[in-house]
C-alpha cells in the first residue's frame, strides 16, 4: 500500500465509511478520496515552524543520533499538536495583562 492510499484509507474511515465498500460505484471507497490524500501530502510538503522546531529539539537533545524515522514522526506529531499548542500560547497570551507571571510568558 503507498502512502496515498494509506492516507485515503484514513480520510473514508474518518468518515465513519469502509474503504473497501463499493457504495454503489466502481472501485473501492477509498480511490475517490486519493485526490485529497494528494493534497494533504502535497500540502505536507512545507513543514511549519512548529515541525522545523521539533527536528531541531529532536537533535540537539540527541546530538544527531537519530534515525530519520524519529524526526519524521516527531515533526508529524508536532503539526498533529499545533492547533493545541496555538490555542495554549493564546490562552496564556491573554492572561498576560493581569499583572501575573505566567510560564512561558
Amino acid at each position: 500500500m503507498d502512502m496515498v492510499e494509506k492516507v485515503a484509507r484514513a480520510i473514508v474511515v474518518s468518515s465513519g465509511l469502509d474503504p473497501d465498500m463499493t457504495y454503489g460505484h466502481e472501485g473501492p471507497e477509498w480511490k475517490l478520496y486519493a485526490h485529497n490524500a494528494r493534497a494533504a501530502i502535497e500540502a505536507m510538503r512545507d513543514p511549519t515552524s512548529w515541525m522545523l522546531n521539533e527536528a531541531v529539539q529532536i537533535y540537539e537533545d540527541q546530538r544527531g543520533n537519530v534515525a530519520g524515522f524519529e524526526y519524521w514522526e516527531r515533526m508529524i506529531n508536532a503539526a498533529l499538536e499545533e492547533p493545541e499548542r496555538e490555542a495554549g500560547i493564546a490562552a496564556l497570551l491573554q492572561g498576560a495583562g493581569d499583572g501575573e507571571l505566567r510560564p512561558g510568558v
